[in-house]
């Protein structure tokens, strides 16, 4: 087998469970944690993965998620985007400390570090 037929298969078996990790509601925590782990995010112990967090699935190895973090549903985690001014892609690193929590649909985008216990979320006006 060739070096690129490898790695595309390993692209899609990590789409595949990209996918699952966002669509399967019935997927516990601790399972997901351990299936996004396989596609190369780091993530640290005692950390929760809410249903529908997307991850980005081209630079996962660029995200870093410290021990007994909270990331509840609907986040959006990003590891690059399309600069209009250079017409090209950043890439960066997302790094989420320990003992953090990030809100409902909350978009992270790179580069980025977050703080050690850090509340990110919207804020309710009165």
């Amino acid at each position: 087998m060739t070096a690129t037929r490898q790695y595309n298969l390993f692209r899609f078996l990590r789409r595949f469970i990209f996918a699952w990790c966002y669509k399967s509601f019935f997927l516990t925590s601790a399972l997901r944690v351990k299936l996004l782990r396989l596609t190369g995010i780091h993530i640290g112990k005692n950390c929760f993965i809410g249903h529908s967090v997307l991850f980005d699935d081209l630079y996962p190895d660029h995200i870093f998620v410290g021990d007994g973090t909270t990331i509840t549903s609907g986040t959006k985690i990003l590891t690059h985007f399309y600069n209009p001014a250079t017409l090209s892609y950043d890439v960066g690193e997302v790094h989420i400390g320990s003992n953090c929590f990030i809100g409902m649909n909350t978009l992270v985008c790179k580069p980025v570090t977050i703080g050690d216990f850090v509340c990110i979320g919207g804020q309710r006006s009165e």
